[in-house]
């Protein structure tokens, strides 16, 4: 299904023309990936750290969103004169704890978008398709050695929330930029993600910094034990500890033996053999004493850890807590899910598939005499955008990319802003990228793009859901090309 290369004038006659492709590529496809921008926290109250990077005081602080999501470590004592290679961890602690305070402040005192719902009921109907069509191969033909059934579906986000991985389960999430709920030691004692108290927020003073002074979670900072400890040094002192306050062995009551019980004699066969006396139940006439050593059992018990108004550190060695945030990146596994996804849709189809897939978009018919639409009869693949960001223009190119990699059998929706950036489907190097990829000259992505304009992501997804639904009104009069045009390109008199 293909698409004129331009669109009603009418601005509402656009976003309904460019809903309807869109519902109707979800309602044939049978592969899926969701991009969801970061623009969703926004709208959903929390803070995005986009736009708090251009608000006051860290606009004029001199640090790039690369700064604040660098990995490097907390190592100050290296000595690096040049700070633009320096994370703001290092060079401006108060600064640091501040931005990514806020934004955790914010994830963690505000509720999920009803967004989430929306999209699993998109999921959940492209993996019917592609269950149902992996089905048919598999009655087809079972002599022939059939490919294991892959996944159909992926989820990828520029958010920090991690409210995807938390409502998608059990789909697959990739988190682009990392969580904002874990953390990592800032000087990389151990790779371990490491959580805070639920209840945890950051002292945040008005001046947008946090000014307390670094210290465990739940340690005072009165206590004469705070300071720098080696991972060894700690478990030193708690071994210490320990012998010092051993805790009293359990004590245990073992019951006395039953006597065994006699063999018959020879001759004595019609004797029946006496039973033993029942031994007494008192306890008090068991013989008590300390449990082998080998039959204590100890139990660990997790206290949780109380909260404070001081920034975190790593419970190994102290020093500061990092986010466990990271400058955007495609994930590898994200990388050979469309890898894997191009190669199903190329593919020769069985006769059972064909006729299922052409069932899949004709389940409109009502009558026999009404004309069946001519379909392409080949899987499809439908990448869903939520939201256009200019801050991740690299995460859209790789998306344009990915719809010319499934070579005329995948589509983009994208659900973004009224935009001139917005409407435009094409990147540096799109020519040799095309010839890299072995497509015909007349290949264009405004054949297989489609920008449902909204003033929100929240309510372009409603509207689409709308549209989605609704489609057995629609797509009979859709599919006749004449009515279509009729419709939304009506001639001038």
């Amino acid at each position: 299904m293909q698409k004129k290369a331009d669109a009603p004038q009418d601005p509402a006659m656009r976003r309904e023309y460019f809903q309807k492709f869109g519902a109707s590529a979800i309602n044939d496809a049978h592969f899926i990936s969701i991009y969801i921008d970061e623009q969703l926290a926004s709208e959903c109250g929390m803070i995005s750290p986009t736009q708090l990077l251009s608000s006051p005081p860290y606009n004029t602080l001199g640090y790039t969103i690369q700064q604040y999501t660098s990995t490097a470590q907390y190592t100050p004592e290296l000595g690096i004169t040049d700070a633009t290679k320096q994370p703001v961890l290092t060079l401006n602690r108060p600064a640091f704890y501040g931005f990514w305070g806020n934004v955790f402040n914010s994830v963690m005192d505000n509720k999920p978008a009803e967004t989430y719902q929306l999209l699993i009921q998109f999921i959940e109907h492209v993996q019917a398709n592609n269950e149902a069509v992996y089905k048919a191969w598999m009655q087809e033909d079972q002599n022939t050695k059939q490919p294991k059934a892959g996944l159909s579906s992926f989820v990828f986000t520029t958010l920090t929330d991690s409210q995807a991985k938390l409502l998608l389960k059990p789909i697959e999430v990739a988190e682009l930029q990392g969580s904002i709920r874990k953390f990592l030691c800032g000087r990389g004692c151990c790779a371990d993600l490491q959580d805070l108290n639920s209840e945890y927020r950051f002292p945040v003073n008005p001046r947008g910094f946090v000014e307390s002074v670094a210290t465990r979670v739940g340690q005072d900072i009165v206590d004469p034990s705070y300071g720098f400890k080696s991972p060894l040094q700690g478990i030193i002192d708690r071994e210490t500890i320990a012998l010092t306050k051993p805790k009293p062995k359990p004590v245990i009551v073992e019951k006395p033996k039953e006597a065994k019980k006699e063999k018959p004699k020879e001759g004595d066969a019609e004797k029946k053999p006496k039973k033993p006396k029942k031994a007494p139940l008192d306890p008090a006439l068991y013989p008590a004493g300390p449990a082998p050593e080998k039959l204590i059992i100890k139990t660990l018990q997790l206290s949780a850890q109380p909260v404070t108004e001081t920034q975190p550190v790593c419970t190994f060695c102290q020093a500061p807590l990092r986010f466990n945030i990271q400058p955007c990146k495609i994930p590898t596994n994200y990388k050979q899910f469309i890898t894997q996804t191009s190669k199903t849709l190329q593919l020769p189809l069985q006769p059972a598939q064909v006729t299922l897939i052409s069932a899949q978009h004709n389940n409109y018919q009502t009558n026999k005499s009404q004309p069946v639409a001519k379909t392409l009869p080949s899987q499809k693949f439908v990448l869903l955008e939520l939201g256009y960001n200019t801050a991740f223009k690299k995460v859209h190119e790789e998306n344009l990319k990915t719809v010319m990699q499934m070579k005329g059998n995948g589509f983009l929706v994208r659900i973004a802003k009224p935009s001139d950036e917005a409407r435009t489907f094409t990147f540096d190097g799109i020519d040799s990228y095309k010839t890299n990829m072995q497509l015909d000259a007349s290949f264009s992505l405004d054949n297989y793009c489609y920008c449902v304009e909204a003033d929100s992501i929240r309510q372009g997804v409603i509207d689409l859901m709308e549209m989605f639904k609704d489609r057995y009104l629609w797509i009979a009069e859709w599919d006749d090309l004449k009515k279509r045009n009729d419709k939304y390109f009506p001639k001038k008199k």
